[in-house]
């Protein structure tokens, strides 16, 4: 239409050539369109089935790589290409990505399905991301993009370990059928335990780094939206600390669990691919910041 794919020169088109009203119109259809990739409640119905329906490897690209396209078309299409209207609805998105983690950490407790369980709990990272890349400030903007990094490495590592390693063993994804499954799997048990602790957003990881200055971003702006968001932190401890216990503890609900052999070498080498940059740059975070220090400057309106 405008015979143009460079978007500094699209935002002078755009501004200069459409009304605020029409504006408005364009960056609300653009945004409709991205919170169903998100997704954003009440959009989001289509993940848990989709995860639930595809293999893992399908699963895994579309946790770490897919969704991720959403925070890059939010970034370039809603902040960057139109940042009026962005600063305009500001207040809306952050009311709707407060409500969408709310509801998706709450929903996500009542899960008995490990693959819907690791689904939903996409969706909460990916509400926190959204509150984070519309709160116009430096730090909250900047967790929002690390988060969407260290969400594609635990997710990745929640749908290796459910969907490929436990259920190639035992063919169900129930957890009352994972009771204890890793009594005589040591290796498994430890993965299991690292991929929760980074997916909680324990200190020294990605997660915790991303969540922290979303937070202390938000509570600048808005302390009110900041103490809600904290509440919810204990939510994710839950559904990360839930399922780990009941796979590891308890008593079997089968005998057949006594002959799951542990995590192979491809098994492993897969997820500590996964885990190990997660807790390197939680500690040393420094050597992400600088990449993304100017861009996200230049996202500030």
């Amino acid at each position: 239409m405008f015979g143009t794919t460079n978007f500094s020169s699209l935002n002078l088109i755009l501004t200069q050539s459409l009304d605020n009203s029409t504006l408005n119109i364009v960056w609300l259809l653009i945004a409709l369109g991205i919170a169903n990739k998100v997704p954003t409640v009440p959009l989001h119905i289509w993940l848990p089935k989709a995860h639930v329906q595809a293999n893992v490897s399908t699963s895994i690209i579309l946790a770490a790589i897919i969704l991720k396209l959403s925070t890059y078309a939010s970034l370039v299409l809603l902040i960057n290409l139109i940042p009026n209207t962005a600063a305009y609805f500001s207040s809306i998105l952050l009311t709707i990505g407060l409500v969408s983690y709310i509801h998706s950490s709450i929903a996500t407790l009542s899960q008995i399905d490990s693959k819907v369980l690791a689904a939903y709990s996409s969706v909460a990272h990916m509400s926190l991301i959204t509150v984070g890349i519309h709160s116009n400030n430096y730090w909250a903007l900047t967790g929002a993009i690390l988060l969407a990094l260290a969400h594609a490495s635990s997710s990745a590592a929640l749908f290796t370990l459910f969907g490929q390693v436990l259920y190639d063993r035992l063919h169900n994804r129930l957890f009352y059928y994972l009771r204890n499954v890793t009594a005589y799997a040591p290796g498994l048990k430890i993965m299991l335990l690292l991929t929760m602790l980074a997916n909680s957003g324990l200190p020294s990881t990605i997660n915790w780094i991303s969540e922290l200055s979303i937070l202390a971003g938000i509570a600048a702006n808005n302390i009110f939206v900041a103490i809600v968001l904290s509440t919810t932190i204990f939510t994710s401890a839950l559904y990360s600390f839930w399922p780990y216990s009941f796979v590891t503890a308890g008593i079997a609900v089968t005998s057949k669990f006594n002959y799951i052999f542990d995590l192979t070498k491809l098994e492993t080498s897969l997820l500590l691919y996964l885990l190990v940059p997660n807790f390197i740059f939680g500690i040393n975070v420094w050597l992400i910041e600088p990449i993304v220090l100017k861009d996200v400057i230049s996202l500030l309106y």
